[in-house]
């Protein structure tokens, strides 16, 4: 099972196989978004068709820069009068190119791998209302902390928009 279990986490590209164990890649980076895309690809669209349907025309929705949630955004694009909150780069450019709705873009440092900024974005969100639905993608859920990301500042720019957010719907699969 050792074996296995490196062989995956290498798949993800959080390790190096060597001979006799594993070595790390350097820092604790979840991976590069268009691997994170293809990882569990047919689940995360899955999930992504099932969330959409709670989206309505009008809503006002925050999503994250997390892979299901950009499945998620292609399967809304045809929603009118929609507003999308979100910190995700490339969710922010597919709902520009490919849809007419609304999209407030947060501000703050951008992290490379996952195309998103990240930051205290407090002051942003909580001068402009509240948002009906938030969609987040996870690498673990806790009942006693939420929504958990490998990356800290991931964590955090998503604990502040979940605090914007009337309902708040985790996104993940099995992996």
């Amino acid at each position: 099972t050792v074996r296995k279990d490196l062989e995956a986490l290498e798949r993800k590209s959080l390790l190096k196989r060597v001979r006799g164990g594993a070595v790390g890649l350097g820092g604790s980076d979840e991976g590069a978004f268009e691997l994170r895309l293809r990882d569990s690809r047919e689940s995360k669209i899955a999930i992504a068709r099932e969330a959409a349907r709670t989206v309505n025309d009008g809503d006002v929705v925050a999503i994250d820069s997390s892979s299901t949630a950009f499945y998620l955004a292609r399967e809304i694009l045809d929603r009118r009068n929609l507003v999308v909150v979100t910190n995700g780069l490339r969710l922010a450019t597919l709902f520009m190119e490919q849809s007419s709705a609304m999209v407030l873009v947060l501000g703050g440092i951008l992290r490379r791998s996952a195309a998103s900024l990240v930051g205290p974005i407090g002051d942003v969100l909580s001068s402009r209302g509240r948002i009906a639905k938030g969609f987040f993608g996870l690498v673990g859920l806790s009942v006693t902390h939420g929504l958990m990301d490998i990356s800290g500042d991931e964590a955090r720019t998503k604990w502040f928009m979940t605090q914007a957010c009337d309902e708040v719907y985790g996104l993940f699969d099995a992996s």
